[in-house]
């Protein structure tokens, strides 16, 4: 029996305090390791899997949504590479390049942005589809109050009308 499943990304312990902003409010957590593509968590009252979540760690901020969770602990897979000598202390060889668990070969690293653009540009996604969401709900909450208006409007209006129409035709 073969297995199928996608191969995972090799995980480096980590021990970093962050905060967790999810749909329901912030929460404290700890990061206890990193992957290329996620991080693992452990707290309280973690969010549900599928729920998107912005981590703010002392190194940046990092957008993601969740994989896993049983409640104390949860996998997040990131929106964005995570840059993994930020968060953890992996072994650089005398060349600069990582060493083979490392991840990156120096080609790959190169042209890689800086860990605070990664951020950055985390951050900036998540703050844009915040904005889209807070842009449609005042959209959504203008076309509700034209409604109410016209609905309360109308009444009156139709029954000025009926007036004038009664009192021209004399």
């Amino acid at each position: 029996m073969s297995n199928s499943c996608k191969p995972r990304n090799r995980r480096y312990p980590v021990s970093k305090p962050a905060v967790m902003k999810a749909a329901d409010g912030n929460r404290l957590v700890s990061v206890i390791n990193a992957s290329r593509r996620g991080l693992g968590l452990r707290g309280r009252n973690l969010p549900s899997r599928g729920e998107y979540v912005e981590i703010r760690l002392q190194e940046g901020v990092v957008v993601g949504r969740v994989a896993w969770s049983n409640g104390v602990r949860c996998g997040i897979q990131t929106q964005d590479a995570v840059e993994l000598r930020a968060l953890t202390d992996i072994p650089v060889q005398r060349n600069g390049s990582e060493a083979e668990a490392g991840g990156m070969r120096p080609a790959e690293r190169s042209g890689a942005p800086r860990q605070e653009l990664v951020f950055e540009a985390s951050r900036s996604s998540g703050r844009m589809m915040q904005f889209g969401f807070v842009a449609m709900l005042v959209f959504g909450a203008g076309v509700y109050a034209a409604e109410a208006v016209r609905s309360a409007l109308a009444a009156p209006l139709h029954a000025a009308e009926a007036t004038l129409a009664r009192n021209s035709a004399r």
